[in-house]
C-alpha cells in the first residue's frame, strides 16, 4: 500500500489506476488521498470491490474536492447511509465551482448499502439549483454535457424515498447527472415509477395552465430490472420520440394489462398447439419411415 501511494505521489505520467478487487480499506483510502492531490495526471481511479466503509467514504467526501479526478469507481464497496449525503454535497461543490482542477464527470457508487433513505439524501445533496449552475470547464460550449455527466447508483436498496427525491428534482429543473443509471432498484414500484414520470413531465412539458415546462436535460436514464406498466411505456417512448430523452434502458419484461395478457397467453397457446402438431407430424413420419423400413428388411429376408 505504501508503495502505490508513493507512486501516485510523485508519478506525473500515470492517468488510469485500477485497485479492483485487492481488499484495500478505509486505512489506505486515508493514504491514498493525500498522495492524490499530489498528483497532476491521474485522471481514473477505480476503487471497486474492496473493504471500504463509511469511514473511507466520508474522508473521500472530504478529500475529493483536492483531486483531480474525472472519473471514479466506487461500487462493490461497504459504505452506508451515513456516507451518501456528504459525498452527494461534495461532489456538488466539485461540479458548481468556478474553477475546479477537473470537473468529476463519471461516478459509480453501485452495490453499496445506501438504503432508501442514504439514496434520497445523496440525490438531494448532488442537485444544483439549476441546470445553468453545473461549471462549464474552458472548451466546452455551454450546450454540451458538463460537470458530472453519469452516476451510476445500481443495486444500492433506493425505494420510494429516492423516488420522491428525484421525482421532486425532476420537477424544479434542478441541475442533475445527464445520464442516470438506476437499474435494479425496487424504485417504490409501480407507485414510485409515477412519482418520477410525472417529475419527468413537469421537466420537458406545458402543465395545463400553458405554463411553460422547467427544462434541464436528461440524455440516457437505465431503469433495468424495474417492472412498468403498459402506461409507464408509452410516457417513457413518448420522450424517446420527443427526443427529450435520448435513450432509456429498459430491459426488463413489463407488467402487462390484462387485456394484453389475455392475448400474450393466446398466443403462447397457439404457439404450443403448433409446436405440439409438429411434433405430432414428425412422430408420424419417423413412424412410418421404420414401418416401411421394416416391411423392405422383411421382403429381402424372404426365400
Amino acid at each position: 500500500n505504501d508503495a502505490v501511494c508513493r507512486m501516485v505521489e510523485v508519478s506525473s505520467t500515470i492517468k488510469y489506476l485500477n485497485l479492483s478487487g485487492n481488499e484495500l480499506n478505509d486505512a489506505f483510502v486515508t493514504e491514498l488521498l493525500p498522495a492524490l492531490e499530489a498528483n497532476g495526471s491521474l485522471v481514473k481511479l477505480d476503487l471497486s470491490h474492496n473493504a471500504i466503509t463509511d469511514i473511507g467514504g466520508q474522508y473521500l467526501a472530504d478529500h475529493i474536492l483536492k483531486t483531480g479526478l474525472e472519473e471514479l469507481d466506487l461500487s462493490w464497496n461497504r459504505m452506508r447511509q451515513s456516507t451518501a449525503a456528504p459525498l452527494g454535497a461534495a461532489i456538488k461543490q466539485l461540479i458548481s465551482r468556478d474553477e475546479p482542477p477537473r470537473p468529476l464527470r463519471v461516478l459509480d457508487l453501485s452495490w453499496n448499502g445506501f438504503g432508501d433513505a442514504g439514496g434520497a439524501a445523496f440525490l438531494a445533496a448532488v442537485a444544483t439549483e439549476t441546470a445553468d449552475d453545473v461549471y462549464v470547464p474552458p472548451g466546452h460550449v455551454a450546450n454540451a454535457p458538463p460537470g458530472l455527466v453519469e452516476v451510476r447508483i445500481e443495486k444500492c436498496g433506493l425505494d420510494m424515498k429516492a423516488c420522491e427525491a428525484l421525482g421532486l428534482l425532476l420537477g424544479e429543473g434542478r441541475g442533475l447527472p445527464r445520464r442516470f443509471v438506476l437499474a435494479n432498484n425496487a424504485l417504490g414500484g409501480h407507485a414510485g415509477m409515477r412519482v418520477i414520470l410525472d417529475g419527468l413531465k413537469k421537466r420537458f412539458q406545458p402543465d395545463e395552465a400553458g405554463n411553460e415546462a422547467v427544462g434541464g436535460d436528461i440524455q440516457f436514464l437505465d431503469l433495468t430490472g424495474i417492472y412498468l406498466t403498459e402506461e409507464h411505456h408509452a410516457e417513457i417512448v413518448q420522450y424517446l420520440r420527443s427526443e427529450q430523452i435520448q435513450e432509456i434502458e429498459l430491459e426488463a419484461p413489463f407488467e402487462p394489462s390484462a387485456e394484453l395478457q389475455k392475448q400474450l397467453d393466446e398466443h403462447a397457446a397457439e404457439v404450443k398447439k403448433i409446436e405440439a402438431e409438429v411434433e405430432a407430424a414428425q412422430a408420424k413420419l419417423i413412424q412410418e419411415n421404420e414401418q416401411k423400413a421394416a416391411a423392405a428388411a422383411a421382403e429381402g429376408q424372404a426365400p
